[in-house]
């Protein structure tokens, strides 16, 4: 089947129209799909000449599997007549439709030759056996003569007889197993070629769809589209980090699933990340007035309204795009991007450190959630998920492991707890922490450790942090956010080992202060 678009005058369709059909049978490639989440929106298009007034044309859209033809399907498709036509009706149906004429004179030439290698098979196994016939009954006359045999010469002359015919049987029963083998060989090729026949006389189950059209006539271009729920697709990432030059190279992949029974060969493919059908806004929830309760603060409850999900549509797919039936993988972008790779340690969690790259969507295009492929200097790491979008222009951490090499120590140097003020009304808990990191590593890294502090919950209690050696992290986003929530952060240059040998090393220390009054009970403070 040609995947352009055939152009047919109407002598020439009506060659091609099958026995049992409505109207004239047109080849429509797919032409473009537009695949979402949940299915796909796929457009078959034919170019062709019309009579004037009214013409039926068929339009094959796609295999059937076994399930029958749900009729609501026709709700999905439409079909668009790009000139002065039109289309007056639209009906689906159902089709068997046969192999060409070409095909099916084909196969039935090698049926043919089939039968006649069959026939030929067995004209030698007839004469082979026949051969061996008379060979045995030659033998059964030479033993009768033995008996009767009356000096050495007879003898003789009979041993050199049984000789050749033996000789001559073994040669028959050699031909005899190559023609047995060839029919059984023939036989199988036959009954392959026959059955192929009869498919290609049957031809595939196809949903077709029947249209009217009306008008001028003349040269005119037709769209039929349907939508197709057995489709889709889901965004992956391949990012390969390289720590020497602090960059990486990413590329956005679309993982397309092609259920539909039909080739997209050749065809304009679009990836939505919107619904096919459509999505629905939340239903408005009631919130109600109740009375207050003496120890209750006054607050008003209203309903969370939830983030609306990002649309995207990726069009600008290399073109044209080939996707046979089942899965296929596309290269939507490639792009190289700065990579800052930092080595994290939270030791009030877990000893070790592991690598973390911060990697900027430098694409210009929005990145999905999805799957990520990560390698780090060519060594595959492990397929982590990307939980969130991420625009252009904005950064994502990306996990690469654990480090080797890294050691790290946790300790509380001192706890004490002091009476404050004249009368010794107040409490102040003083904590000092010192953490120690060991890198046998030869290479310097940078690092980011993280620890916390308590917060306070309550006005009657204050915590504060105090020589603090080296100073916590001043970048801007941290300071706005996790610090204010206890979290501690450090971002310092640890060497790796020296010509000697020993390993690198760096200290943190810090001290926590809590205090309050002495009439006040707090929960148990944390080391």
């Amino acid at each position: 089947m040609t995947r352009a678009c055939l152009t047919l005058g109407i002598a020439a369709l009506a060659a091609v129209a099958g026995p049992a059909s409505g109207g004239d049978v047109v080849i429509a490639p797919v032409s473009s799909v537009e695949v979402h989440e949940d299915g796909a929106r796929i457009t078959r298009r034919c170019t062709l000449d019309l009579p004037q007034g009214r013409s039926t044309l068929e339009v094959d859209l796609h295999e059937l599997g076994p399930d029958p033809l749900d009729p609501g399907a026709l709700e999905t498709i439409s079909a668009t007549a790009r000139g002065e036509n039109r289309v007056v009706t639209l009906r689906l149906d159902e089709r068997n439709r046969s192999a060409p004429a070409e095909r099916l004179a084909e196969l039935e030439s090698a049926v043919r030759a089939a039968r006649d290698s069959v026939r030929t098979a067995r004209r030698l196994e007839r004469n082979a056996l026949a051969d061996l016939e008379l060979i045995e009954a030659l033998g059964r006359g030479l033993l009768e003569e033995a008996r009767t045999a009356e000096g050495q010469a007879d003898l003789d002359r009979f041993e050199e007889r049984m000789a050749w015919i033996s000789a001559r049987r073994l040669g028959v029963l050699e031909v005899l197993g190559t023609a047995e083998e060839v029919a059984r060989a023939g036989r199988d090729e036959l009954a392959a070629r026959e059955a192929a026949l009869l498919e290609a006389e049957r031809g595939p189950r196809l949903a077709t769809v029947i249209l009217e059209l009306e008008g001028p006539g003349g040269r005119e271009s037709i769209d039929v589209t349907w939508l197709d729920a057995r489709a889709g697709w889901s965004p992956e990432l391949t990012i390969r980090a390289d720590q020497a030059s602090g960059s990486a190279e990413v590329e956005v992949h679309a993982n397309v699933l092609n259920g539909t029974g039909t080739d997209w060969r050749d065809v304009d493919l679009t990836l939505s990340t919107g619904r096919l059908r459509g999505d629905e806004p939340r239903a408005v929830e009631s919130i109600e007035i109740d009375v207050l309760e003496d120890d209750a603060d006054p607050e008003v409850a209203t309903p969370s309204i939830p983030t609306a999900p990002v649309s995207l549509t990726i069009d600008d797919l290399p073109a044209p795009v080939t996707l046979p039936r089942g899965e296929g993988r596309l290269l939507v972008q490639r792009f190289r991007s700065r990579c800052l790779l930092e080595a994290i340690m939270r030791p009030v969690l877990r000893d070790g450190a592991w690598s973390r790259g911060t990697v900027l969507n430098s694409s210009g295009r929005v990145l999905l959630p999805c799957a990520t492929a990560l390698y780090l200097d060519d060594e595959f790491v492990g397929m982590p998920r990307l939980e969130r979008t991420v625009a252009p222009g904005e950064s994502f951490a990306v996990w690469f492991g654990e480090l080797d090499g890294l050691a790290i120590e946790r300790e509380v140097l001192e706890r004490e707890t002091v009476t404050t003020g004249l009368l010794g009304g107040g409490r102040l808990t003083r904590t000092a922490f010192r953490i120690t990191i060991t890198n046998e590593r030869p290479d310097g890294l940078n690092l980011v450790v993280e620890d916390r502090m308590p917060t306070s919950g309550s006005d009657d209690i204050e915590v504060s942090i105090r020589s603090v050696s080296p100073p916590l992290s001043n970048e801007p986003g941290y300071l706005e956010g996790a610090r204010e929530r206890g979290i501690l952060r450090w971002a310092i240059a640890i060497p790796g080992r020296n010509a000697e040998g020993a390993p690198g090393s760096a200290t943190i220390e810090w001290t926590v202060n809590v205090s309050h009054s002495a009439e006040v009970e707090t929960t148990p403070i944390p080391r």
